[in-house]
């Protein structure tokens, strides 16, 4: 399983994880929101969906965190204005 730092906290993070997570959540409601992924169908910001998994808060997490996690695992991150 990937393991990954966030704020000097190591975490297992795994794609089986992040979808077994995101089939579970609600997503957030995307005012100025401008990264996101897709997971089984659902768009989420990308700091909620770390968060949910991670037990840090969304603050905590960076976007450049999320980013950079969610992109190793081989998720394609959306930009929007």
């Amino acid at each position: 399983m990937p393991e990954f730092c966030i704020r000097g906290i190591s975490f297992d993070i795994s794609i089986h994880n992040l979808e077994r997570t995101a089939a579970n959540m609600q997503t957030l409601p995307m005012n100025k929101i401008t990264h996101t992924v897709e997971i089984g169908g659902k768009i989420f910001p990308i700091r909620q969906l770390l968060a949910e998994i991670t037990g840090l808060s969304i603050k905590e997490i960076s976007p450049l965190d999320a980013y950079r996690i969610l992109e190793k695992l081989g998720y394609s991150i959306q930009y929007h204005r």
